[in-house]
């Protein structure tokens, strides 16, 4: 039996079928670690937003009332170091810190968090603490690394399963050489590579072999590990063309490091 369409109907029906086929965004997915932090991505943040996120973290509450004193733990004023892991807080540091809790809040006591404190730093605050000198009134500065226990200890004393929480992850180094066994075939070796997290170790290292800007491993190297269980360090890979590819390798350790190496070559 034939069915008469009329241009209404048919209109109707092409306007049906588009929104048949129109696609909504997909959001992204995002996982989150409760009490595990990056340390790269600690280093992207602004001065201001480390120091308050530091302080949250130590326990304290973030506070702008002078130059130095970032916030206090209780009532002791605390100042936090920058970003950036490679930078150290320096003797004068010290020393201007000491003279704000000093003069402008009355505290004889203060704490520097930071990554590393220099030499000079740490001497600075030993003759501060020992200093009998009355223009100084005795201050007590306490330096604490953040990846200190130290720095943990108001999250591990309230119970011994918390000594797991409020981790600092370095990813590794990673370090990849190749070598050409024949046309278009090579070696790719990244044992070299290290765990830079304390008594952690490298599990898994998994191979792109056509990066694009996205890491997807290649066929057969999905997994991470040879059927022994251990990290693919070593792989040999029998390119298609002849050029310039990109090539990747993601290496993780057991304590949720990682890092994507990168890195350009030219097949022959």
């Amino acid at each position: 039996m034939a069915v008469a369409i009329t241009q209404g109907r048919l209109e109707s029906l092409f306007e049906d079928a588009k929104k048949q086929i129109t696609f909504t965004a997909i959001p992204d997915i995002s996982i989150e670690y409760w009490g595990t932090y990056e340390v790269p991505e600690l280093e992207e943040l602004s001065s201001d937003e480390f120091r308050d996120f530091i302080i949250s973290a130590y326990g304290g509450r973030p506070s702008t009332v002078g130059e130095y004193i970032h916030g206090f733990k209780r009532e002791t004023p605390v100042f936090v170091g920058s970003p950036r892991q490679d930078s150290q807080v320096t003797k004068n540091d010290v020393l201007n810190f000491a003279q704000e809790i000093s003069e402008k809040k009355g505290k004889k006591q203060g704490i520097m968090l930071a990554w590393s404190f220099s030499q000079s730093a740490r001497t600075a605050a030993e003759k501060l603490i020992g200093s009998g000198d009355a223009s100084v009134d005795l201050i007590q500065i306490s330096l604490t690394e953040i990846e200190s226990p130290e720095f943990r200890t108001h999250v591990t004393k309230l119970h011994d399963e918390y000594e797991s929480f409020l981790k600092f992850i370095l990813p590794p180094e990673v370090r990849v050489h190749h070598k050409k066994l024949s046309p278009m075939a090579y070696e790719f070796d990244a044992t070299e590579s290290i765990a830079l997290n304390v008594g952690a170790s490298i599990v898994n290292v998994q191979w792109d072999l056509d990066y694009r800007g996205r890491f997807t491993p290649s066929k057969g190297f999905a997994y991470g590990r040879d059927q022994k269980g251990k990290p693919l360090f070593k792989i040999q890979y029998k390119f298609e063309y002849v050029g310039k590819t990109t090539i990747s390798c993601r290496v993780q350790d057991d304590l949720g490091g990682e890092k994507i190496y990168t890195e350009v070559i030219s097949v022959s």
